[in-house]
């Protein structure tokens, strides 16, 4: 990176953060724990007791309608007159306390050198995701303890898309010696087997899940049929409720 690197804007004055998302386990989060800061993402705050930082990094024109059944408008004037540091991809004049997120420190902190640039020095970051960014920022400004809620990341394009570049900023944090806490219904760094050492049971699985899907597949074939017998004469008694009204209309009046 040829840019120079910005000063923290926001000091912590606390050892121990907790990065909160909007799935379940968000309400396993410290709030009420005084050694703890508590960051969220986006309008989480219309959900939760307690918030230090948040993060809304996203552009202004999707902070429109409702954001997870909440008026987006409460969200835009929580930011506007909150007393806490609101991280968003620019600076916007009517949020008093608006940061713009320190993206090209992060990424001259924890990007990767690529081969083939005709800049040596030039760094690519790995970011799909607010909560990447958070683990970053947490770990540059040096916390001891880092513990993430509400981020499962199980299904979906939160599982293929976003769960690895999470996964990667956790690693960062553990190869530098900070306490990673996760709740137990997270995905993240979570496998079901061990590779290698766990063959047998991975193929005891893969069994289960075959002969289940076969049954499932027996019960719905047996479903149809029942389906289509019960199709069957209900088009019956509509054909014969038509025929009725076809008689009716020739010679119900005479």
């Amino acid at each position: 990176m040829t840019e120079k690197k910005v000063e923290k804007i926001v000091e912590p004055k606390k050892k121990k953060v907790a990065i909160v998302g909007f799935a379940g386990t968000r309400d396993q989060a410290p709030f009420a724990d005084p050694e703890f800061e508590i960051w969220i993402v986006n309008n989480l705050h219309q959900f939760v007791p307690k918030v230090d930082r948040m993060f809304e990094i996203h552009q202004r024109w999707t902070w429109d309608g409702q954001l997870h059944g909440k008026p987006a408008d409460e969200h835009v004037k929580f930011m506007q007159t909150c007393n806490i540091p609101v991280y968003n991809c620019q600076v916007f004049p009517d949020i008093p306390r608006s940061i713009r997120f320190p993206l090209e420190t992060m990424i001259e902190e924890f990007g990767m050198q690529r081969t083939g640039f005709a800049n040596p020095e030039w760094r690519d970051g790995y970011f799909t995701n607010t909560i990447s960014y958070m683990i970053a920022l947490a770990i540059y400004e040096k916390f001891e303890v880092i513990e993430i809620y509400g981020v499962d990341m199980a299904v979906g394009t939160e599982y293929n898309e976003q769960r690895p570049s999470c996964e990667y900023y956790i690693g960062i944090a553990k190869g530098r010696g900070i306490d990673i806490r996760l709740p137990a219904a997270s995905d993240l760094l979570k496998n079901r087997f061990h590779y290698g050492f766990e063959d047998d049971k991975i193929h005891a699985w893969r069994e289960k899940v075959k002969k289940t899907v076969t049954e499932m597949e027996q019960r719905k074939l047996q479903s149809d049929q029942v389906v289509r017998q019960q199709q069957s004469i209900s088009d019956k008694y509509e054909g014969a409720i038509t025929a009725v009204r076809e008689m009716d209309s020739r010679w119900g009046e005479n």
